[in-house]
């Protein structure tokens, strides 16, 4: 909605070892060209993390680096932090298994270009020390927890980042899908079994969410897919599957059984 695409940031113990997480500060650069940066959050525990802190938004600037870095010359860097509360108690062990540990989510402004290509790339970058040592000498900074009042630092630690030869760095990807309609629509009226169903026509369609569903079968299109019996987007009509029979008359009121799906985190307004 409104162009806002949010994205996760996570880290993970690359070798396995049980890292308990505790200050951390995060330099991203990224296109600006294709994305404006709205806002931020932490999503670790509040009670053992300080919220969210902005200590820089530098907004479409040329930085000039003399880098192979391809979008320099429109360039925007966010940096931002996320300390321990209480460094006597520690914070968040990273998982052992080496799976990714969410810790906090930023949400940009997409650009239409951005949008209008399913699968399209925003483009970006952790600052690194022989890439972008003139704004920022490391991309991101982990301090891990030791024992009570003792943190030490790891700095500089390798997550996706780009060679320093190399002109492409990390990617948000957009992949959003959408789930258009199958109703009947001949022709571009809306007389009798026309009902607009083409995204040409701005046909209903909306967001598909992971974990939020009416059903369990889930697909997407790119466009509307017209049927006489609206069965032309095939695999998602298994959200309601029983029909009583239905006697109307005023007054009378009718219970539709359907299944869905919410394992969603977020609660949707």
């Amino acid at each position: 909605m409104n162009n806002i695409g949010c994205y996760n940031v996570q880290l993970r113990s690359a070798d396995g070892n049980p890292w308990n997480l505790a200050g951390q500060n995060y330099r991203l650069y990224y296109d600006a060209t294709l994305a404006s940066w709205q806002s931020g959050v932490s999503v670790l525990s509040t009670s053992d993390y300080q919220p969210f802190t902005l200590i820089e938004d530098l907004q479409n600037v040329n930085a000039d680096i003399g880098s192979n870095l391809v979008f320099e010359d429109s360039l925007s860097f966010l940096n931002y932090s996320m300390d321990l509360t209480n460094v006597s108690t520690g914070g968040t062990m990273l998982p052992i298994d080496g799976s990714w540990l969410t810790t906090s989510r930023l949400c940009f402004h997409l650009s239409d270009s951005l949008l209008n290509n399913l699968g399209a790339c925003l483009e970006t970058i952790w600052a690194r020390d022989t890439l972008t040592a003139a704004y920022a000498t490391s991309f991101v900074e982990v301090a891990e927890w030791i024992m009570m009042d003792s943190t030490e630092m790891a700095d500089g630690a390798l997550y996706d980042d780009l060679e320093a030869t190399d002109g492409n760095g990390s990617c948000f990807n957009n992949v959003c899908r959408f789930d258009y309609g199958d109703l009947p629509d001949s022709s571009d009226t809306t007389n009798t079994n026309d009902y607009q169903t083409l995204a040409a026509q701005n046909g209903p369609a909306h967001l598909i969410i992971n974990g939020l569903s009416m059903g369990i079968q889930i697909d997407s299109e790119t466009n509307g897919q017209p049927t006489t019996d609206a069965t032309g987007d095939d695999a998602d009509e298994d959200g309601v599957t029983i029909f009583p029979t239905l006697n109307l008359s005023s007054g009378i009121t009718f219970r539709l059984p359907f299944f869905y799906i919410n394992t969603t985190v977020e609660r949707l307004i």
